[in-house]
């Protein structure tokens, strides 16, 4: 099932970023902070039902270089690459504390069996 997973992701981003480059840029490009109503965009402009979009949109937006953009702020975008609302600080916040568990999630994989370096105390 994951597998299967992982290829219609594929499909789906491949799809999405020939359609719309600027909203879904290809590999190794910065991603830039989606609008809040691109999951009705999608499905209003028929390239996924509602279900396929949340999915996808879900490993998209966990993924660090998507997570970046939130916490550098400015505006999301469209579907169509037009600017939409403001990153919020909220936004920046939550984006900030997601990278920072992904960074020390990575850090336990490439040192199994060690523990995680000790981290200081926020209000030290």
């Amino acid at each position: 099932m994951r597998k299967r997973f992982h290829e219609e992701w594929r499909a789906d981003r491949a799809r999405l970023t020939a359609a719309y480059p600027i909203a879904f840029p290809a590999r190794n490009k910065p991603r830039p902070a989606l609008s809040r109503r691109i999951r009705d965009q999608l499905v209003a402009a028929g390239i996924m039902d509602r279900r396929q979009a949340g999915l996808f949109l879900s490993a998209w937006t966990c993924r660090p270089r998507y997570l970046q953009a939130l916490v550098e702020g400015g505006r999301r975008v469209h579907l169509d690459g037009c600017p939409a609302e403001h990153i919020t600080a909220g936004d920046q916040r939550y984006a900030a504390r997601a990278l920072e568990q992904l960074q020390g999630g990575a850090l336990a994989m490439v040192r199994p069996g060690r523990a995680a370096p000790a981290r200081e105390a926020a209000h030290a």
